[in-house]
């Protein structure tokens, strides 16, 4: 099984349209802010993802 295919389909989740919709539509984040949230989430799972494979 190909190690990184969990983290890209969750990776497909937090860059989605309907996440930054969420973001900003129901968190009420502007959009720079809503992008910079969505970084750190794709930053902190691709380093859960890297740690796992150690």
């Amino acid at each position: 099984m190909d190690p990184f295919a969990q983290l890209r389909r969750d990776l497909a989740v937090v860059v989605s349209a309907e996440a930054f919709f969420t973001l900003t539509d129901r968190c009420g984040l502007g959009p720079d802010t809503a992008i910079a949230s969505a970084a750190r989430t794709t930053t902190t799972l691709t380093e859960a993802a890297v740690r796992s494979l150690a």
